[in-house]
């Protein structure tokens, strides 16, 4: 059956990315795996040689899912030999088999990669991959995405790996606004050559507060079927067969809160304020400008 174009969904870390995209693989009309990273190079191969293993996970049991209707260390294994006979494929062609393997269905595609810095290749890849795809972008505040950021206990290593520090201050210090900024400004870059009717943004915090209308509004925009029925459905991701670990050797492929709780909906608690300084500032420093006017631009008072 001819493939068709993927649904991208583009955000920083800790943006909800791993749950929204499980959502909208319950619609019928999409298929929502883990995280792909399939585009981080020309060739098969190549993804396997640049990316830590954590990172393709996803891919792992997305083919071990479609190939095999399972996640066992044996499909898994089966996944591994189907990407061996095709290492020097180009990334490109392994992608639309994909898509031609869920169609007519539409990939969802939620590769936190792809925002990553460094990472303009994949992006341009992507699009001359697929001209016609469409793009999510989905944001969360600048403020409760710093904090979940610092819940988590790797985020001190991954911020000094991204270059995502203050060195003005002593130390220097990690802050997860300079991600936050530089990575809003890289996908708005992107999207400036994107089509607007090719392109949507969701925030998250009225994604868990509004659900009903938010996921309306997607179906909306990409001219899907909507009932209660549908809804009902999309709001239980825990109901895909990605919203567990995997099995040793591909846990991952997923946000790791998702992993541990996939039904829970998050709500934010604390007050979406761009006035109040970030708790992780020692220095009692309000946002940056930068991080104030991208804010303002996409939608936070």
């Amino acid at each position: 059956m001819p493939s068709r174009s993927p649904i991208i969904l583009l955000a920083s870390p800790h943006a909800h990315l791993s749950r929204l995209a499980l959502m909208l693989g319950r619609h019928p009309a999409f298929y929502a795996p883990g995280e792909l990273n399939l585009l981080a190079a020309p060739r098969l191969v190549d993804v396997f040689d640049r990316l830590p293993g954590a990172r393709t996970h996803g891919l792992l049991r997305t083919l071990a899912q479609l190939h095999a209707g399972e996640q066992t260390l044996e499909s898994i294994e089966m996944a591994r030999r189907w990407i061996f006979r095709r290492a020097l494929h180009d990334t490109s062609d392994v992608y639309r088999e994909l898509c031609a393997r869920v169609a007519p269905r539409r990939l969802i595609d939620a590769s936190s990669l792809y925002t990553d810095p460094g990472q303009e290749e994949s992006l341009a890849r992507l699009r001359a991959t697929w001209p016609e795809a469409d793009y999510l972008h989905l944001v969360r505040h600048p403020l409760t995405q710093g904090q979940a950021w610092l819940r988590d206990p790797l985020a001190l290593a991954q911020l000094h790996q991204l270059g995502s520090l203050d060195r003005a201050m002593p130390g220097p210090l990690p802050d997860p606004q300079i991600d936050w900024a530089r990575r809003q400004r890289a996908i708005l870059e992107f999207l400036r050559d994107i089509a607007p009717e090719h392109q949507h943004q969701v925030r998250g915090e009225e994604l868990f507060l509004e659900p009903r209308l938010v996921l309306a509004r997607i179906c909306a925009w990409l001219a899907l079927d909507w009932s209660e029925t549908l809804l009902e459905a999309m709001l239980h991701p825990e109901c895909s067969p990605y919203a567990c670990p995997g099995p040793y050797g591909a846990e991952g492929g997923l946000d790791a809160e998702v992993i541990a709780c996939p039904g829970a909906m998050p709500v934010d608690q604390s007050p979406l304020s761009l006035d109040q300084p970030p708790p992780w500032r020692p220095d009692g420093r309000g946002f940056k400008t930068e991080v104030l006017d991208l804010a303002h631009a996409l939608g936070y008072a």
